[in-house]
């Protein structure tokens, strides 16, 4: 097999467990990340209130991550993930609902995907 053909091949290479690790593929792919921020004693609710506006339209609507999680008058903590767009699904469960079929509960759920 030459250089070029092996170049165009579709076929993973197997690498060791240290490379997989290093290069975060199959057990050690990373989906996301944890975040957590406290805010400072005696900040008002309008400053935390302001900042997290900004931050999901800053920094994560604008980088097409999403967040889950929850937020308190001391603290906001979740998960950040890059965004799924389930668009595509819910018009086709509400395309097979309009004709009287039931959503298929064998098929497999949306994939995360890799960061």
């Amino acid at each position: 097999m030459t250089a070029a053909s092996n170049k165009n091949s579709r076929i993973a290479p197997q690498r060791s467990k240290r490379l997989r690790k290093k290069l975060f593929q199959d057990e050690f792919a990373t989906y996301g990340f944890e975040l957590e921020c406290t805010f400072k004693d005696g900040i008002s609710e309008v400053a935390i209130s302001q900042f997290v506006d900004s931050f999901f339209i800053d920094a994560i609507n604008a980088q097409g991550l999403a967040f889950g999680g929850g937020l308190s008058s001391k603290r906001l903590s979740g998960f950040v993930v890059q965004a799924y767009d389930m668009a595509p699904l819910l018009k086709r469960i509400k395309l097979n609902c309009s004709r009287g079929l039931k959503p298929n509960r064998k098929s497999p759920a949306p994939r995360p995907v890799k960061l």
